[in-house]
């Protein structure tokens, strides 16, 4: 017994899930241009929202090999992208319509072309849920395209597996279910509605599939390290382990490091924790440590409460020996600090260590200037999320606000804070006892101080330093020479 229902004048969005009523409606009243909207807006959505960690990961294969800048190329990139996912769902429903149609007329079974546009414009919709769906996927797992199919739980799977996999997506098979129940519904055959209705979608996913989109790639090196013959260099605070062939460089590195260490830990009043390091000769081979592909300018990765992968200072054409050296400082300095930090928020840490490592200067105010017309006026939330700093723009921002505190409440500020957390309490009540600024408060204060230094103005209220110090000096916590 067939269900019954009021013939529709025309189709409605809505009756996606009442397939025989879109069928009738779209047999009727043949539309698609409210429906090809809809999932452009889905694929513009999960572009939109996937560029975030996926440029990261693209910029720095490409800036080695390109004239831009960092954010000229980025800029370029997201134009790019967002331009595509405008253009290629209408193509890609513009082809499938047309191999549709073809495919009907050879089988002897003749719809018009509207009828068949129509049809494939509105079971798109439910591969337009299936990007948003990837969507929500990419904030939950921080991963620019995560599989909606079992490729999600399966890893490790050879070519033929990744298209077997990709059946396995609910939403693209109810597309390619729906368009040959529509097009069954206009009276075609089976073997007619299966041809021309189901196998363009089952072609559109296995070469998905093949080219690997869809299943879950590991944006990732695979080669391994190998750590023969490596030598160790131990200090008081700093074991280093490196290559035979930088001795030299990794002799002064551990040195260095091990030096700021000391004296940290005597500035901030803990006791030094030993920690081992990883020095690699370049970036790529520090890439095929990690596992993963990192920024050109993102020159270490801590691995646990005590190891650290680092790359040789020096050795980056993206980064000079000084630039290099002082960020290796610098996770140095996140290395101690973070433990007796632990009950701060990432950003307040990272912002310390950087100001702990890398003085204050004309230099880093221009690189402020520069993220923050990339980010636009940074809110404190953007720096909760962890994969701002997988980018040189996270410890930046950071800093910022640390510098921002420093500057309107004396250099000694952020220290004293820090102390007050390692201590057991909490950091809102540190924060608010030394600066009288709730979060709110911070946040208001540093976007106003922004506005103003992107305006080449003194920032509101500023006035003298705190203590008289010149302004070069306000930045907190200078490393001793």
């Amino acid at each position: 017994m067939t269900e019954e229902f009021e013939l529709p004048s025309r189709a409605r969005t809505i009756d996606l899930v009442r397939p025989q009523r879109l069928f009738a409606g779209l047999a009727v009243y043949p539309s698609f241009v409210a429906a090809t909207l809809l999932f452009v807006l889905c694929v513009v959505v999960y572009t939109w929202t996937a560029l975030g960690p996926a440029l990261p990961r693209l910029v720095p294969a490409l800036l080695a090999k390109s004239q831009w800048t960092e954010s000229e190329l980025e800029r370029a990139l997201r134009t790019f992208f967002l331009v595509l996912s405008f253009a290629l769902p209408i193509l890609f429903l513009l082809i499938a319509s047309t191999i549709s149609w073809l495919l009907l007329a050879v089988t002897r079974e003749r719809q018009p072309f509207m009828h068949v546009l129509s049809l494939l414009a509105h079971v798109s919709l439910w591969a337009g849920l299936g990007f948003l769906t990837k969507a929500l996927l990419v904030k939950l797992t921080g991963h620019p395209e995560p599989p909606v199919n079992l490729a999600f739980f399966v890893k490790n799977v050879g070519d033929t597996g990744r298209i077997l996999l990709a059946f396995t997506n609910p939403f693209l098979l109810l597309a390619l279910l729906w368009t040959a129940k529509g097009l069954r519904a206009w009276g075609a055959r089976p073997s007619a509605a299966i041809i021309g209705g189901a196998l363009p979608w089952a072609a559109w996913i296995a070469f998905l599939a093949a080219a690997g989109g869809g299943t879950g790639t590991r944006f990732a090196p695979s080669a391994p390290v190998s750590y023969e013959g490596w030598e160790t260099i131990e200090k008081k605070a700093v074991t280093l382990r490196h290559p035979p062939d930088l001795a030299g460089d990794a002799g002064e590195l551990a040195t260095i490091l091990d030096g700021f260490t000391l004296r940290l830990a005597d500035q901030f009043e803990f006791e030094p924790r030993p920690v081992r390091i990883h020095a690699y000769p370049d970036h790529e081979t520090l890439e095929r440590a990690t596992g993963e592909f990192l920024h050109v300018r993102v020159t270490g990765s801590v691995r646990g409460r005590d190891l650290l992968f680092l790359e040789m200072p020096g050795r980056s054409a993206a980064m000079t020996r000084e630039a290099g050296l002082r960020d290796a400082i610098r996770y140095a300095a996140i290395m101690q600090l973070a433990p007796i930090g632990a009950g701060a928020p990432r950003w307040f840490v990272e912002g310390v260590a950087h100001a702990a490592a890398i003085p204050y200067s004309p230099a880093l105010e221009r690189q402020y200037v520069e993220v923050v017309k990339k980010t636009g006026v940074p809110s404190i939330d953007l720096l909760f999320d962890e994969q701002l700093f997988r980018t040189p723009d996270g410890p930046v921002l950071a800093r910022s606000l640390v510098d921002f505190i420093a500057y309107r409440h004396g250099r000694d500020t952020p220290a004293a804070i820090l102390r007050d957390v390692s201590g057991g309490g909490s950091f809102r009540d540190a924060l608010f006892e030394r600066t009288r600024f709730t979060t709110t408060g911070l946040e208001s204060g540093w976007q106003d101080h922004i506005r103003a230094t992107l305006e080449h103005a003194e920032p509101p209220g500023a006035g003298a330093p705190p203590d008289s110090a010149q302004a070069e000096d306000v930045a907190p916590f200078r490393p001793r020479h």
